[in-house]
């Protein structure tokens, strides 16, 4: 009897993991001459740099990096990463062991579409900028995120509330525009100025934009 409820506990737990649904994760190192990829204790291997796992479910799932190393294997990513219905999940990992994720829509077979980040990527983000005293140590943190994600109109207004003065809301509004999806909202970005100018100034770089 222990043995069967066993093996159903253990089909259980696997048709949890890979519930049929569209969801793809990609994994690829620079610095890795093959990966040990372990998924919720489930391990794929790879003798290249990078590897593809598609079908899981969606939510969140432990992910933990090695190098395919079998005497030494190096840790090189260990997260919580929340996988989405019908996107395409990507983590890079740069020379430096610093872990850049990207996420896109799949639309079809084989065409991917930009997507703004999640709430709860968007909302640690926004958390992140808050933690600044300064606005310019603001913009740092928000030209990171900026550097490896797509925004709506809305969550581009979110972090710039969370700047002082006009001089940076404008120079981060510039610096955001190319990452925003639905630049037809663009112009609500206005209402975060306090002078004119300011919204002069942006609307002659949109203008401009290339």
């Amino acid at each position: 009897m222990k043995k069967i409820f066993a093996i159903l506990l253990s089909q259980l737990a696997l048709s949890s993991l890979f519930a049929a649904q569209n969801t793809t994760l990609s994994i690829a190192s620079v610095v890795a001459n093959g990966l040990q990829v372990e998924v919720d204790g489930y391990l794929y291997q790879s003798a290249e740099n990078s590897l593809i796992i598609q079908n899981l479910s969606s939510g969140y799932h432990s992910v933990i990096v090695h190098t395919n190393d079998f005497l030494n294997p190096k840790l090189l990513f260990n997260q919580q990463v929340e996988l989405r219905d019908g996107v395409h999940t990507d983590i890079t990992i740069n020379r430096f062991g610093t872990a850049m994720k990207d996420e896109r829509g799949v639309e079809g077979v084989g065409y991917l579409n930009l997507l703004p980040m999640s709430d709860y990527d968007f909302t640690r983000a926004l958390e992140t900028i808050g933690n600044e005293w300064r606005d310019e140590d603001r913009e740092v943190v928000m030209r990171q995120i900026v550097d490896f994600n797509y925004f709506t109109t809305q969550q581009v207004i979110n972090m710039l509330s969370h700047f002082s003065f006009d001089a940076r809301r404008l120079s981060m509004a510039k610096y955001a525009y190319g990452k925003t999806l639905d630049r037809q909202n663009y112009y609500l970005v206005n209402n975060t100025f306090t002078y004119r100018s300011s919204k002069e100034q942006l609307a002659d770089f949109i203008h401009n934009y290339r």
